[in-house]
């Protein structure tokens, strides 16, 4: 059995700003899925909530499985 993905939160601010530059906040926040509002706040800086870290961290650990970035 696997255990839950971890991934630092600036490995992940990083992934988020290299895929934001070439769509939308909101097109991003769709995907993971998250608020734009909660996307636009990480992307600026803010700590995420736990739950949040853990959802980004399940959609960073996709995405590399699929190789989108």
């Amino acid at each position: 059995m696997l255990g839950k993905p971890t991934f630092g939160v600036d490995v992940l601010r990083r992934a988020l700003l290299r895929l934001v530059k070439g769509r939308s906040i909101r097109a991003v926040a769709a995907e993971i899925p998250m608020s734009y509002t909660g996307l636009r706040s990480f992307l600026a800086g803010t700590k995420p909530h736990p739950s949040t870290r853990m959802k980004l961290a399940g959609w960073y650990a996709e995405a590399r499985r699929r190789e989108t970035f």
